[in-house]
């Protein structure tokens, strides 16, 4: 795939949307495969989601929100004593998970005279042998700040090819940066992205992971026994559906932040 490839929503439509008419088996919506081609969905809604561009996209794997990912990335690529190189401050799961999982969290830092950038230069400092993965969470949480996507790509270009890169995207919907489009330039990328944020569907709890099959395929061999439901995978379809809705939201929660923003100013 190259630089050109379609953005998380198509790629989740492509896997999502064939199964809106088959609900009378087992879905498959949750589980990893070969690479899908972008052929052009024969539905007449008018929907860009359905209208990817003819292209191998990449496989993705649903889990039950990005939390339940964030674990089993973890679980299924460290053993004892890898290192995880974490940004500091970080979502709190991303150690928790790390040691859980019998890895060492190495932090990394985000400057605050730099508005929280990651520090490159730190992060080539600390990797070593040992390091097994290195966590970039964009925009982070809880500092809120955004790398553009450009130099997203320079970091990972330069990270060793054996070293697994997770982009959390949790909130990539406020910031207009999508690295869902560059997992195919990497053979070691996943990003990791939700329902639960921009969508506002927190309680139906799916997220989803990006990546090469290969990675894909060691996600699911830590997968649970019980997989995101039937329901669930529906009401995220009718989501993906809703466009306006997540323009809307977007935009008023974006409204908002700079309202509230300026009275804890005062």
């Amino acid at each position: 795939m190259h630089a050109g490839s379609p953005d998380a929503g198509v790629v989740l439509w492509h896997v999502l949307g064939p199964m809106s008419e088959k609900r009378q088996g087992r879905s498959s919506l949750s589980r990893s495969g070969s690479s899908i081609e972008g052929e052009e969905d024969s539905s007449s809604s008018s929907s860009s989601l359905r209208s990817a561009p003819p292209t191998t996209l990449p496989v993705l794997d649903l889990g039950n929100g990005v939390s339940e990912l964030i674990v089993m990335t973890m679980q299924a690529m460290l053993n004892t004593g890898d290192e995880v190189l974490i940004p500091a401050p970080d979502y709190p799961l991303w150690t928790a998970a790390v040691t859980l999982s019998s890895g060492k969290p190495v932090h990394y830092r985000c400057d605050e005279q730099q508005d929280w950038f990651p520090d490159i230069d730190d992060i080539r400092k600390k990797i070593t042998r040992r390091t097994r993965a290195i966590v970039l969470i964009n925009p982070n949480n809880p500092t809120g700040t955004a790398v553009h996507v450009d130099d997203l790509r320079r970091l990972v270009e330069r990270v060793p090819d054996d070293v697994l890169v997770v982009v959390d995207e949790a909130y990539a919907d406020f910031s207009d940066q999508d690295f869902t489009r560059r997992v195919g330039d990497f053979d070691n990328l996943i990003v990791l992205r939700t329902f639960s944020k921009a969508h506002g569907l927190a309680g139906i709890r799916i997220g989803y992971a990006v990546g090469s099959p290969d990675l894909i395929e060691k996600l699911y061999r830590v997968k649970a026994a019980f997989e995101v439901g039937d329901v669930h995978e529906s009401i995220a379809l009718e989501a993906l559906e809703d466009e306006s809705y997540l323009r809307h939201a977007v935009s008023t929660i974006r409204s908002e932040r700079k309202r509230v923003g300026a009275a804890l100013e005062k």
